[in-house]
């Protein structure tokens, strides 16, 4: 008998003398390979031939050329880079009306304004005015009339007069028309939930 071992995986096999030489395929790994010839003299007899039949018919179906086998993969297998996620946008709360516009940013009110509240109606200084939300003290809300724009005033702290604007510091107007009257509502209603959060995330904190 011949004993041999896979050159690959090392799987042990043993066959008739009359098989060396001979492709085979191991079992284990699908290598493919010659059976080695004998080392020692023979020891059993070779008069088993319907053993050395069976095994010759086992060996020719390996003849045919094996698929190509995928690559084995280290091991352990080489760490990956942990995947970016990628960035949510955050949606944008934002009203813009006819004389400027008001976006929440963090935990303020920004209001980009351009110092007018109609033909006839007091100015202020144009510019871009930030006021915290918590420092909300009333928020008014007026639906745009037949005749009349809509508007939106936002109270912060003590309204304080000023001559030389003719208008009061501590409020910040936007005026806007019947098409924006919906986007202006949905902001007074989401700058209100948010507030009552603020407050209430407060309120727990100082517990």
């Amino acid at each position: 008998m011949i004993h041999f071992v896979c050159p690959k995986c090392a799987a042990k096999y043993q066959c008739q003398l009359a098989l060396a030489g001979r492709p085979f395929a191991c079992r284990n790994c699908k290598t493919q390979f010659k059976v080695p010839p004998p080392e020692l003299e023979p020891e059993e007899e070779l008069d088993q031939l319907e053993e050395v039949e069976e095994q010759l018919d086992q060996l020719e179906e390996v003849e045919e050329p094996l698929e190509a086998l995928p690559a084995v993969e280290a091991w352990p297998p080489k760490p990956q880079p942990p995947k970016k996620r990628k960035k949510e946008k955050k949606q944008r709360l934002i009203a813009r009306g006819n004389n400027g516009s008001v976006e929440l940013v963090g935990t303020e009110l920004v209001f980009r304004h351009d110092g007018s509240f109609g033909t006839f109606g007091p100015r202020i200084r144009a510019g871009t005015y930030r006021h915290s939300v918590l420092a909300i003290t009333k928020i008014e809300f007026v639906a745009p009339g037949l005749l009349e724009d809509g508007r939106i005033r936002f109270v912060f702290g003590n309204e304080r007069l000023d001559a030389n604007v003719a208008y009061v510091l501590d409020t910040q107007t936007i005026v806007f028309s019947s098409a924006d009257h919906v986007a202006f509502r949905h902001f007074q209603k989401e700058v209100e939930r948010f507030r009552r959060l603020l407050i209430d995330d407060i309120r727990m904190n100082n517990r």
